[in-house]
């Protein structure tokens, strides 16, 4: 009992330690994926900026345009340095989860929309949750078999306790020992004893020892129960998480897409002089915010799998 609650202790610091990883290596994935989106917007508003200029140059559009869109540029700046910042952070988080020395060189061969999509698993929603899988449920129940032994054991103290010894001998008594001597004698000797121990009076320790082993044996039955329904509302504040960040995920990916052709449009707009400098920004600030919308739902997605995995105990 003792060996297999030190196993199923080290299955759930395995399962930890793998969310754990997941967690970081998607992390790393965000973070990198957020610093390349940064740049590409970077890209794009340094050119229209530019183009803004020579505009403004040729006395067609107002300075109030171009200053607006160093504004977002300088704003722009600052999140893909912090970006940057927390992709590295990220990264040595990583090799740590791993035991992996931080000036170790690391490549990672997916990508965060691969993670993602890889991740969405609509059979699990058609399983049913089987609590013995868990390995807090199997501690739980170890527990409360070391319990039942304890109580037997000290149910046991107050039984009476037997015992039987068997000696068989000989000697010579003389002062020379020959044992292939044909005339040397030999005297025999042998006894036998029992011994019996009736346990007569304790000071009433070992009834209260047994009381006490009584009580906790019961206490471990109601933990089990506990755990049971504990386990069980886990597992479907967990499948209802993954479910919804599954419907996050479609959605939010759906606004990025409306977002992009909002930007493009009023881009075009701008270019052309049929919209104002305040129009194109908010789109620009729309979409951005839609980019960001969109990696924290993957990285959600990712996580709360990850979550339902750990509690189903799934491999």
């Amino acid at each position: 009992v003792y060996l297999q609650i030190s196993q199923n202790a080290k299955e759930k610091t395995d399962l930890e330690v793998r969310e754990m990883v997941t967690n970081a290596y998607g992390n790393v994935l965000l973070a990198r994926e957020s610093v390349a989106i940064f740049e590409k917007n970077k890209t794009t508003l340094e050119k229209t900026l530019h183009e803004t200029k020579e505009t403004f140059k040729n006395g067609l559009i107002e300075e109030e345009n171009v200053e607006q869109l160093q504004i977002t540029l300088t704003q722009l700046n600052s999140s893909l340095s912090n970006a940057n910042k927390r992709a590295e952070i990220a990264l040595n988080l990583l090799k740590i989860s791993l035991g992996i020395d931080i000036n170790e060189e690391v490549l990672l061969s997916e990508k965060l929309d691969d993670l993602a999509v890889s991740n969405v698993d609509l059979t699990l929603f058609s399983e049913d949750f089987d609590v013995n899988n868990s390995t807090d449920y199997k501690i739980q129940q170890n527990n409360e078999e070391s319990k039942r032994l304890l109580l037997k054991l000290e149910r046991f103290r107050g039984l009476p306790t037997i015992g039987a010894q068997l000696n068989y001998g000989a000697n010579t008594f003389s002062n020379n020992f020959d044992l292939i001597s044909t005339s040397q004698k030999w005297y025999n000797y042998s006894n036998f004893g029992v011994n019996l121990s009736l346990p007569i009076f304790s000071s009433f320790r070992d009834r209260a020892r047994t009381q006490q082993a009584k009580i906790a044996y019961e206490q471990a039955k109601t933990q089990l129960s506990e755990t049971e329904q504990r386990l069980k509302l886990q597992y479907q504040q967990a499948k209802s998480d993954y479910e919804f960040s599954i419907e996050q995920y479609s959605a939010v990916k759906s606004n990025l897409n409306l977002a992009e052709r909002i930007e493009k449009k009023q881009q075009i707009k701008f270019k052309e002089g049929i919209s104002t400098s305040f129009d194109y920004t908010e789109a620009q600030r729309q979409l951005y915010s839609a980019q960001q919308n969109y990696l924290q739902s993957m990285i959600d997605l990712i996580n709360k799998k990850a979550t339902l995995d750990k509690l189903t105990n799934k491999k």
